[in-house]
């Protein structure tokens, strides 16, 4: 599978190569990246110790900074990390001395950045890799369950201490279908980019305010309870980028576009449940705590950023459209638009004008359009303007 090397190598087989080679940044990268997908304990245990070793090795880095790299010695050079196992024996070496304790805060290590960063280059890929993973760990964000609804209306709120809102029998107004978002959990928005900025070391006077909750998933369903929509779920970017970022392996957030459909479809498989006449049963509680477990050991979310499943908000559709609603936003819309740019230009087919907004290109002549007041005129001009054009959202 493309963006992991490891996937069909068992835990035994990924405990094996980490003795022999956890002293080289590259491969427990790579191995932090593959272990993010998995969730049982073996796998949790390798986890926590592929992160000890990363944090140890960066420390040796900041505090013995070497005045000339070791001489690698094994012919499989360390930025190889992608390598199948098998093909990854290279000797061990001796283990760095132990290190001062390591700080910790809302529960994840933290410790300072000043290590040598790794060569960074323009490339197209590179680019929108990394605009990638900034969209990813942007989260929508909400403060009370009404901003989820049309309006801010606090009526649209099903609060689930009262029962679910299908088992109790709801109907829509007149010429309306009834359909409810349902939450699968919340994560807090302030804990999770304090723990981002704690284990990244922001040190500025004043840090971004991030407030409110983030949600997990969403998954819709009609007013008897059924899922609507094929796949009828939606995951949170960020829900699945925290983890990924707080194991520092930050390349591996541009491969989210990827991920998603992968995550959505088991999520849609897990809830949609059918019964002996064939058709689909509409959830009940357990199913919702479950699938709601089941995906955050799926995501490895921290704990203490987690709220359960609580609400759903209701949605109104015109009685004659055959659609269920548009899941509520959880994630930026310009992901799919950039795995689409990252794919033109792996196919070698990015057309000019996105390999000049990319900066693949260069244009033969500039004009300063502060300046050249006709260029201006030319660049806005009604008829340069598509039939179809995107002016972005509100």
């Amino acid at each position: 599978m493309e963006g992991r090397p490891f996937f069909t190598h068992s835990v035994a087989n990924l405990e094996a190569a980490f003795e022999e080679r956890s002293q080289e940044a590259a491969f427990l990268a790579a191995l932090a990246g593959e272990l993010a997908h998995r969730t049982t304990d073996r796998a949790t245990k390798l986890s926590d110790r592929v992160r000890d070793a990363q944090l140890a090795l960066a420390d040796a880095v900041v505090v013995r900074r070497p005045s000339a790299p070791a001489k690698n010695t094994s012919p499989h050079s360390p930025v190889a990390a992608a390598a199948p196992i098998t093909a990854m024996r290279a000797p061990a070496s001796a283990r760095p001395p132990a290190q001062p304790s390591i700080p910790v805060a809302h529960g994840v290590p933290t410790r300072p950045l000043d290590r040598p960063m790794p060569a960074q280059t323009n490339a197209p890929a590179e680019v929108l890799g990394a605009w990638t993973a900034l969209e990813v760990l942007s989260p929508q964000t909400f403060k009370k369950p009404q901003d989820l609804a049309a309006g801010g209306d606090a009526r649209m709120v099903a609060d689930f201490r009262r029962g679910l809102p299908w088992e109790r029998g709801e109907k829509g107004p007149p010429q309306k279908k009834l359909f409810y978002h349902v939450l699968l959990g919340t994560l807090d928005a302030g804990k999770a980019f304090g723990a981002l900025l704690d284990r990244f070391s922001d040190s500025r006077p004043e840090r971004p305010r991030v407030r409110g909750e983030a949600i997990l998933a969403t998954v819709v369903v009609d007013k008897a309870g059924r899922l609507a929509g094929d796949p009828a779920v939606a995951v949170s970017s960020f829900a699945w980028g925290l983890p990924v970022a707080l194991q520092e392996n930050l390349t591996a957030l541009s491969n989210w576009s990827a991920i998603a459909e992968e995550l959505e479809q088991s999520l849609d498989e897990k809830l949609r449940r059918t019964g002996e006449d064939g058709e689909d049963r509409p959830l009940d509680m357990a199913a919702i705590t479950d699938a709601y477990t089941w995906l955050v050991e799926k995501l490895g979310v921290p704990g203490e950023f987690l709220t359960p499943p609580r609400f759903a908000i209701r949605a109104y559709e015109y009685y004659k459209s055959s659609e269920p609603p548009e899941p509520l936003l959880l994630n930026s819309f310009y992901l799919g638009d950039l795995a689409r740019a990252r794919s033109l230009f792996k196919e070698g087919k990015a057309p000019r004008a996105l390999r000049l907004y990319i900066g693949a290109d260069k244009p033969a002549v500039r004009r300063d359009l502060l300046e050249d007041t006709a260029a201006l005129e030319e660049a806005v001009a009604p008829s340069a303007i598509p039939l179809a054009a995107y002016f972005g959202r509100s």
